[in-house]
């Protein structure tokens, strides 16, 4: 009774399930449109809502409802993905002969199946593959995932026992790409400039990734030898020190290989080499302080670090140098020590020995210094003296001489014969006055000097014969001239020679 028949324009349409075909009106005529709606999915109490000219309008609640189940659906019926990527997802529905959603009365068991050998779908959100699913009782859906490695078109089919099967396209772009494959290397590893050590318990692990159809396969190879396929980390304890080259790559499901990566590295087994460690035996000093030393030697990653423990105590690490070093308080008697030398890949190396330290203070004894009493020049004069030390005994004598009154001395060595130690200074001028002392050293360190002694070189009595000798021979000499009788000359006129002749 109210209608506005001068109205032309036309009104939106809604609906409660919000898919309601189509969603305009034609043209009002009179006041009046009348045409055909779809609704395409069931519902209960289902309303349509029509808006235009500032006014809106609803229809009186309904019921939609489905057909039974007369075929399958597969949306979308037409998709494009990558090789190797998952797709996700498809609906796999119940439909009515009028390709209205609809449900079953059961369960309903639908298998699936593809034209492509290597496309296979998977269970939603998951990667596990599936070849059917289980449409619900009271659901007209359920979700699945695809996937391909093979490029190409394909077709994927839905299919259920009493029902038209449903069918999608499916085109899936190669993958073209190869793996990437990097190698981690555990420890114990050490560089050194672009050198890599390793030792025979190195674990190598091998990651590979694809972005497309996924990693089939990694392999490696060590110097060139035949491959092998990596399942998890590898360790290489059976190669011989020195360098070796391991080579490796990942293929994919799609047959791309990837190029052979390498790397290489320097294996060390061998542990560092101990030598010279001391003090071992009977060690006896002027001091309770303690010094160790020890040669460590490594060729191959080099030393990282030597520790030394004494009495079962750990003293911590030892002092790099042209051997190790360390120095500690320790209390006379007799101690056991260790020494543990490491290198820069863990390989380690022990030695242990023992020794008795016994503290000694107390310098040589010097005694009986005895030199020439008349020197004389020509011979050289010998000192000698006895030296005695009880504990530490003795390590070295020498004789200390100066010819300039001590503004500068010369060392001489002295040696033990027949229970006196004697050194020898050389023949020096006649009246030339000596100053000598002699300093003793035991094995302790500790040292005696005696006081300074003075001697002068004399002339030795061959010298004094040929000089009584000479002075006879010169007396004789002269008296010899003294009597010779003087000598006696003729007087002669002296010549002129003959006058010129006659001219």
């Amino acid at each position: 009774n109210n209608i506005k028949t001068d109205y032309t324009g036309t009104n939106s349409l809604t609906d409660t399930t919000g898919t309601i075909n189509p969603t305009i009106t034609g043209a009002f005529v009179n006041g009046k449109w009348t045409g055909m709606v779809t609704i395409n999915r069931i519902g209960r109490n289902v309303k349509i809502t029509t808006s235009g000219a500032g006014k809106t309008g609803e229809s009186n609640a309904f019921d939609v409802k489905a057909g039974p189940p007369a075929k399958l659906a597969i949306t979308p019926s037409s998709f494009t993905m990558a090789a190797g990527v998952t797709y996700s997802y498809l609906n796999i529905s119940l439909r009515d002969a009028n390709n209205f959603e609809t449900t079953h009365t059961s369960n309903l068991i639908v298998s699936l199946s593809t034209t492509s050998p290597d496309g296979e779908f998977r269970e939603f959100g998951t990667t596990n593959r599936i070849t059917g699913v289980v449409i619900p009782t009271g659901s007209s859906f359920v979700k699945v995932d695809y996937y391909d490695i093979r490029g190409g078109t394909q077709t994927l089919t839905a299919s259920a026992t009493g029902l038209t099967s449903g069918t999608a396209t499916v085109t899936v772009i190669p993958d073209t790409t190869p793996p990437v494959t990097t190698m981690t290397v555990g420890s114990p590893k050490y560089t050194s400039g672009t050198t890599t050590y390793v030792s025979g318990s190195t674990v190598f692990t091998l990651s590979a990734s694809d972005d497309a159809s996924g990693v089939e396969e990694t392999k490696y190879r060590v110097d060139g030898g035949s491959w092998s396929t990596y399942t998890a980390g590898l360790t290489f304890s059976t190669l011989l020190d020195g360098s070796h080259t391991i080579g490796y790559y990942s293929s994919d499901k799609s047959g791309n290989n990837e190029a052979e990566k390498t790397l290489t590295i320097v294996m060390d087994k061998t542990p560092p080499a101990i030598s010279s460690a001391s003090p071992t035996g009977s060690l006896i000093q002027r001091s309770t302080s303690v010094t160790f030393t020890v040669r460590v030697e490594d060729s191959g990653s080099g030393v990282k670090e030597v520790r030394l423990t004494v009495d079962g105590i750990s003293q911590g690490s030892m002092t790099a140098g042209s051997d190790y070093f360390k120095t500690i308080s320790l209390s006379e008697g007799s101690h056991t020590w260790s020494i543990e030398a490491v290198d820069n890949v863990d390989n380690t190396a022990t030695w242990s020995g023992s020794f008795t330290l016994t503290v000694d203070t107390a310098p040589p004894t010097i005694s009986g210094l005895s030199a020439p009493s008349n020197p004389v020049f020509g011979e050289s004069t010998t000192i000698t003296c006895q030296v005695s030390d009880e504990l530490s005994g003795v390590r070295e004598v020498k004789l200390y001489y100066s010819t300039n009154g001590g503004s500068s001395w010369t060392e001489v060595v002295m040696n033990l014969q027949g229970g006196f130690y004697t050194g020898s200074i050389p023949s020096q001028m006649p009246f030339t006055s000596i100053q000598y002392y002699v300093k003793a050293v035991d094995n302790a360190g500790n040292e005696h000097q005696t006081a300074i002694s003075t001697i002068t070189i004399g002339i030795p009595t061959w010298l004094y014969i040929a000089v009584v000798a000479i002075i006879i021979i010169v007396a004789i000499a002269l008296v010899l001239i003294r009597r010779k009788p003087a000598s006696q000359t003729a007087y002669a006129p002296p010549s002129y020679p003959p006058p010129p002749p006659p001219r």
